[in-house]
């Protein structure tokens, strides 16, 4: 009969032994491994001080006076949360396909996968995507929602401009003007205070009239985030209803949804905007 194996026999020791030895070679490796993209391979800033024997500081100098060339890009943090916010739609829709078939089909379809994104925050801001590309416009103003005028003669705008549609629906809206927070505001909503019951309708009714306005422009999807989207998910059966009323031709009101990320995403987008350039060239 063949000697038991236990966990006191030698050959368990010599086994175990080397199984760490081996995950503590993986980690190492996994840590010096770097994939490359397009036969470009790149180095932390601590591994370039490490090369070049200069400090960060240094780095930073060089960076600044372009004397290392290096890609970049400047955006703001509502394009680039809304670029995050792509990506993800994005990830949901392809987890939907079963196979090689469907993509190909959906591919092959034609159909344009641009949505316009509206983010809604302290201020309100937005961008259009199409095929992983980000429109800016001529003067890089593309997406500045916000300051499109619902109300002539309005409210004040921190831009200086009267009735814009930041003034009626940022989330200053619900919570700075009332003296609250976004989670105040909602829970007095729940209890049926008057005054905040009047000031959301308002707010609803404002912001209808400017996705309504937005998608009269793009003839596409509308997606809302922003930390004030969240508060909004239990409502969008009645903002659905309310942008039917005000849409001058047929619609369900279906073009309109939440972001599926609310949370603050702006350095994800940012990085993700190079990996979109990278792939539009391949």
């Amino acid at each position: 009969m063949a000697e038991i194996i236990t966990k006191d026999s030698e050959e368990f020791k010599e086994i175990t032994g080397w199984i760490k030895r081996t995950g503590r070679a993986l980690e190492k490796a996994t840590a010096r491994i770097r994939p490359g993209i397009a036969d470009e391979h790149y180095l932390s800033g601590e591994e370039v001080c490490e090369k070049l024997h200069i400090s960060k500081r240094t780095l930073q100098a060089l960076r600044d006076e372009k004397a290392i060339p290096y890609t970049s890009r400047a955006t703001n943090i509502t394009r680039a949360n809304a670029y995050a916010e792509f990506w993800f739609d994005r990830k949901f829709e392809n987890l939907t396909m079963n196979n090689v078939e469907d993509f190909n089909r959906s591919a092959a379809s034609g159909q344009s996968d641009a949505k316009l994104y509206v983010m809604l925050n302290t201020g309100v801001g937005g961008a259009y995507i199409d095929k992983e590309k980000l429109q800016t416009g001529v003067h890089n103003r593309y997406g500045e929602f916000g300051h499109m005028t619902i109300h002539p003669h309005g409210r004040k705008c921190f831009c200086g401009k009267e009735g814009c549609f930041e003034a009626y629906v940022s989330a200053r809206r619900l919570s700075t003007e009332q003296d609250c927070t976004l989670d105040e505001f909602f829970s007095q909503l729940q209890q049926e205070n008057p005054r905040f019951i009047k000031v959301f309708e308002e707010y609803l009714d404002d912001l209808t009239t400017g996705i309504n306005n937005l998608y009269i422009m793009c003839d596409g999807n509308v997606v809302v985030g922003g930390p004030v989207a969240k508060y909004l998910v239990p409502y969008q059966d009645k903002i659905r209803r309310m942008l039917v009323e005000k849409y001058s031709f047929d619609t369900d009101g279906s073009y309109f949804s939440f972001a599926q990320c609310t949370a603050e995403q702006a350095d994800t987008g940012a990085a993700l905007m190079f990996l979109g350039d990278f792939i539009s060239n391949i």
